[in-house]
C-alpha cells in the first residue's frame, strides 16, 4: 500500500484548484477610476476606491481590492470577471452618486493592457446629505412610489442640497434633479409635508400614529425606485408582506418584471 503523504495531498489541490474556478485564477483586465467633485469637475486626490463582490459564500469569487487616488483623481486596480461586482469611492465630507453596478461584460470589454485611458469615471458629492421633501396631497393616506431620474440641471444651484417636488393624488412622485438624487436613494433624506403646509412625521415610533414609512428599496439592478406609505405601522407592514409576496423577499431574488408593474399601477 503506498503511504499516504502530505505533500501528496498538496500536490492534488495544486492540480485541482484551477478547475474550481477559484477567484485566483479568474480573468482579471486593468482598470482605472477617476473620482471627481460634481459640481466643480474637479479631481479628487487621497480618495479610497474600493471593488468587491458581493456573493453568497462562493469561495470562487474574486478577492476585493482598493487602491487610493493621486493627485489627478486616479486610482489604478484590477477587476475580476464576476456575476457581481461593486465600485466604491469614498472621501471625507463626500457622498457617492455614482451608480456601483458593474456588469462582467463591461469587464470583458476592457483592455487587457492598460492603455492611460480613465475607464470610469465616479462622481462625490460635498456634504451635507441632499433632503428630498414631498408635497402630498392634503388628507391623502396610502402608498407613495418614487422613481429617481437623472435632470439637465437646469432647476439646480451650486451647494443647492434640499430640493421638493410634488406627490400626485394617485401617490406616484418623479424625483427628477441633480445627479446625487438618482442614483444613490440610500443617500438622500427623505421627508414629507401636506400641500397645506402641516409636517407628515417620519417612520414614528408611535405604531399608531399615521407617518411617512419606508416599505421597499427595489431590485438589485434597479435601485431607482423606492416604496413607502403614509400611514400606521400596521398598515405598513401590510403593504410590506404584500409586496415581498410578489416580488420575493429580498433584492437578490426578486421578480424585477413584478416590482416593474408593481410601480406602474
Amino acid at each position: 500500500m503506498t503511504e499516504f503523504r502530505p505533500s501528496n495531498l498538496i500536490a492534488c489541490l495544486i492540480l485541482v484548484l484551477p478547475s474550481t474556478g477559484c477567484g485566483v485564477f479568474r480573468a482579471h483586465r486593468p482598470m482605472t477610476v477617476q473620482v471627481i467633485d460634481g459640481e466643480t469637475r474637479q479631481p479628487l486626490p487621497n480618495a479610497k476606491v474600493s471593488i468587491s463582490y458581493p456573493n453568497m459564500l462562493d469561495f470562487t469569487a474574486p478577492h476585493p481590492s482598493s487602491r487610493t487616488t493621486d493627485s489627478r483623481g486616479l486610482a489604478k486596480l484590477r477587476i475580476g470577471e464576476y456575476r457581481s461586482i461593486l465600485l466604491h469611492a469614498e472621501e471625507e465630507g463626500y457622498n457617492q452618486a455614482e451608480r456601483s453596478n458593474v456588469t462582467a461584460e463591461y469587464v470583458k470589454g476592457l483592455p487587457r493592457r492598460s492603455d492611460g485611458r480613465v475607464n470610469r469615471v465616479i462622481e462625490l458629492w460635498a456634504d451635507p446629505r441632499p433632503t428630498i421633501e414631498l408635497v402630498v396631497p392634503n388628507e391623502y393616506r396610502g402608498p407613495v412610489k418614487i422613481v429617481f431620474e437623472r435632470g439637465d440641471g437646469k432647476s439646480y444651484q451650486m451647494g443647492q442640497r434640499r430640493f421638493e417636488f410634488p406627490v400626485e393624488p394617485n401617490g406616484h412622485v418623479l424625483v427628477r434633479g441633480p445627479g446625487f438624487l438618482d442614483v444613490e436613494p440610500f443617500h438622500v433624506d427623505i421627508e414629507a409635508r401636506h400641500a397645506d403646509g402641516t409636517p407628515i412625521p417620519r417612520q414614528s415610533s408611535n405604531y399608531s400614529e399615521v407617518a411617512l414609512r419606508w416599505v421597499h428599496c427595489g431590485t438589485w439592478n434597479n435601485l431607482n425606485t423606492q416604496l413607502y406609505i403614509i400611514g400606521t405601522e400596521t398598515e405598513g407592514e401590510v403593504l410590506r408582506q404584500s409586496v415581498h409576496r410578489r416580488v420575493k423577499y429580498n433584492v437578490w431574488q426578486n421578480d424585477h418584471e413584478a416590482y416593474g408593474r408593481l410601480f406602474e399601477e
